[in-house]
């Protein structure tokens, strides 16, 4: 296996066939493109159909051609790069089959210099996890789990602006693609209808202050059904198949939400602080509602009057003061069970 995930495969043949849009080419011309000797040919095209593409012998004219009629829906680090579009975001590719946790696997390859954007896929975690170790399902081929290498160009202004920057970049990502309302769930959630769809995650990385880094993990569910989520997380997970009806090509998801992310964490580099703010507190679902807040060890009840990646929460507790919260310091936030709209 490469670096890329797949098989060793013979690159210039596969982007012979791809540039032909599913049309026929010539056997004489494959084996001269793809530097190919003519009896080579049958066993790379076999080595492309166990990759999972669909490549059809057919006689146009009465001559021999192969024509690429179908893809794999596997993530291949060449058929990323191929489709992204992003300017520093899939430098390098690292995807895996199987993996404890993508951002473990990040964390490695920056502790070792691996460039800003550096991309780390996995079709499945045995380990994946959420925000206060709780687990993230990650089931092969179904959803995207995946994480990046950041190296900020500057001293970050907040961990919390960085972690709504991220969250803001994957569901405008997804509501691009889909036309499809999210709203986002502090500090971390991406829902749709009220469910958790995604989840992002930002670890610091403990490594000398002239070589910060960040790794952001994102887990998204893609094309699971409703009886592919475990029980204890049944009634609150869902996945775009299940929202929508359609099964999604996951490269196309990744790469929608790999260039809404790069918009965004540019534009947290450039300063617009302000900017990503606007766009998160529209999304947040929070605002007005009745919440149960941690704050370190101590867990606190009341109304959300304002709400900011900037500023942290405004909360007017039940005794009729209110209580200020800076966004580094809160851990949770949960809607409340006794709010009335929770309730219904």
């Amino acid at each position: 296996m490469t670096e890329d995930g797949a098989p060793w495969l013979c690159l210039p043949l596969l982007e012979c066939l791809v540039a032909a849009h599913g049309g026929p080419v010539e056997r004489e011309r494959l084996c001269r493109e793809a530097g190919l000797p003519g009896e080579d040919l049958p066993g790379e095209i076999d080595r492309l159909r166990d990759a999972g593409y669909v490549v059809e012998r057919v006689h146009p004219h009465g001559v021999a051609a192969y024509r690429l009629a179908g893809f794999p829906d596997r993530l291949y680090g060449h058929e990323v790069r191929r489709r992204l579009s992003t300017s520093w975001i899939g430098r390098r590719i690292l995807s895996v089959a199987v993996c404890g946790s993508t951002n473990d696997l990040a964390r490695e390859l920056a502790g070792r210099g691996a460039p800003a954007g550096s991309l780390v896929l996995a079709e499945e975690q045995t380990a994946g996890r959420g925000r206060g170790r709780r687990r993230w399902h990650s089931p092969p081929g179904l959803g995207l789990c995946f994480s990046l290498v950041l190296r900020p160009r500057s001293p970050l202004r907040s961990a919390a602006l960085l972690q709504a920057a991220a969250a803001v970049g994957v569901a405008h990502g997804i509501m691009k693609l889909t036309g499809r309302p999210l709203t986002l769930r502090w500090p971390n959630d991406v829902l749709m209808n009220g469910k958790k769809l995604a989840g992002t995650l930002v670890e610091a990385i403990d490594v000398e202050p002239a070589e910060a880094a960040l790794v952001a993990g994102i887990g998204l569910n893609v094309n699971q059904t409703a009886e592919s989520f475990p029980f204890e997380i049944a009634t609150e997970a869902t996945s775009l198949l299940v929202e929508t009806g359609l099964r999604r090509n996951r490269l196309d998801v990744l790469c929608a939400v790999l260039c809404s992310l790069e918009e965004w964490y540019d534009r947290m580099e450039r300063g617009e602080s302000a900017a990503i703010a606007d766009a998160w507190r529209p999304l947040c679902c929070l605002l007005g509602r009745r919440v149960r807040l941690r704050r370190g060890d101590r867990e606190m009840a009341g109304v959300v009057k304002e709400l900011s990646p900037l500023t942290g929460i405004l909360l007017a507790t039940p005794g009729g003061g209110e209580v200020r919260v800076a966004a580094e310091h809160v851990s949770l936030v949960r809607p409340d069970p006794d709010d009335p709209v929770t309730a219904k």
